[in-house]
């Protein structure tokens, strides 16, 4: 059982998730408990827009790229120019 604040406790930071993450999710407050939760990179095959942009406004990083995610799981300093994502 994940008891409340485990998730920060356990230094994640990254989380990976299946397609279409984030469906039905738009109101801010779905990409502010990740944010509380200690996670800044969310990587999935595709992410829902507006759901996208609420991670962007509050400052995590949203990955559809899977080399991309697996290079940044395993410490990989990452240029922002090399990314290839649109963070508008």
């Amino acid at each position: 059982m994940v008891e409340p604040g485990d998730i920060r406790k356990g230094g994640f930071g990254m989380l990976l998730a299946g397609d279409g993450w984030g469906e039905g999710s738009s109101r801010e407050v779905a990409a502010l408990a990740l944010l509380y939760a200690g996670i800044g990179i969310v990587f999935a095959p595709s992410i829902a827009p507006i759901h996208r942009q609420n991670l962007i406004n509050n400052g995590m990083f949203p990955v559809t790229d899977f080399a991309l995610a697996q290079r940044l799981a395993a410490g990989e300093r990452v240029p922002v120019g090399e990314n290839r994502i649109d963070l508008r």
